[in-house]
């Protein structure tokens, strides 16, 4: 494997999963500040 390829493979994978985690973080924050005071309802 060439590693320029690599290296421009990888940040897009790495990008859009960063992205996503840091989604999922910001919504669980918020969703645990509610949930403290009344249950999530699903």
């Amino acid at each position: 494997m060439d590693m320029g390829l690599i290296l421009t493979i990888l940040p897009a994978f790495i990008v859009p999963m960063l992205n996503h985690s840091t989604k999922i973080a910001l919504r669980t924050m918020r969703t645990t500040k509610r949930g403290l005071r009344k249950k999530p309802n699903r």
